[in-house]
């Protein structure tokens, strides 16, 4: 039974319940504007409305009411790489600790609820080609 309050597609899954949205790497605009409707407006960390074909990063808003979470991308510049595996690590040894829930929630790649090695692990296997983070 399809839960009403998640609706999701290849690149997305959005929480109407918890206005979480969980992406993965390289999701444009339009693809959440084809998932929720034209009416909608996207804005980076900064504030600054994106559109189209920019792609999402995590920190991104939807209607200043969603928080958006690329998978991964847990230090929000919008591309995973060894800077996120970092980050992770970072707030695992509670050296810096991630400082927003979308960054959090970047971070818990698989979606368990909880940031541990598995996640650095399936973030290792995308960069390394052997398997990519799924929604």
């Amino acid at each position: 039974q399809e839960n009403d309050d998640i609706v999701k597609n290849e690149k997305l899954k959005i929480n109407k319940k918890t206005n979480e949205i969980f992406a993965l790497s390289n999701t444009m605009v339009q693809d959440i504007i084809n998932l929720m409707g034209n009416d909608i407006i996207v804005k980076n960390a900064n504030g600054t409305v994106i559109t189209g074909t920019e792609k999402i990063s995590t920190g991104c808003t939807v209607n200043d009411t969603y928080m958006i979470a690329v998978l991964g991308d847990a230090n929000g510049d919008g591309v995973i790489n060894s800077a996120d595996l970092l980050a992770i690590q970072k707030d695992l040894l509670n050296v810096k600790k991630l400082e927003t829930k979308s960054k959090q929630n970047a971070a818990d790649v698989n979606q368990d609820e909880t940031i541990n090695s598995a996640d650095l692990l399936k973030i290792q296997k995308q960069l390394l080609g052997v398997s990519n983070i799924e929604i």
